[in-house]
């Protein structure tokens, strides 16, 4: 079970008290991890974030390969025609 509390200034100031009207309310129940709203989000999308992280990497590292592939492939096909062109300049084509 998670309870959500609005306070007007410090979260953690607010614990306290917090904890003593729940106390009121029921002994039995345990009170723990008491944090901000912004560090219960971050920590609920941590997992997301860093899959989406590892997925970005390997999709750069993907792209790269293929523009150094093509630029690799073109450089062959320019050479291997080096001479062709060489003559065609010469002939006035």
């Amino acid at each position: 079970m998670t309870l959500a509390a609005r306070t007007a200034g410090d979260a953690a100031a607010a614990a306290p008290a917090i904890r003593t009207l729940l106390a009121s309310v029921d002994r039995t129940q345990p009170i723990f991890d008491v944090k901000p709203l912004d560090a219960a989000l971050a920590d609920s999308i941590a997992p997301r974030r860093f899959n989406l992280i590892l997925l970005g990497t390997f999709a750069l590292s993907a792209l790269l390969f293929a523009l150094i592939g093509i630029y690799g492939v073109i450089a062959y096909a320019v050479t291997q025609r080096t001479h062709e062109i060489g003559v065609r300049m010469a002939l006035g084509a």
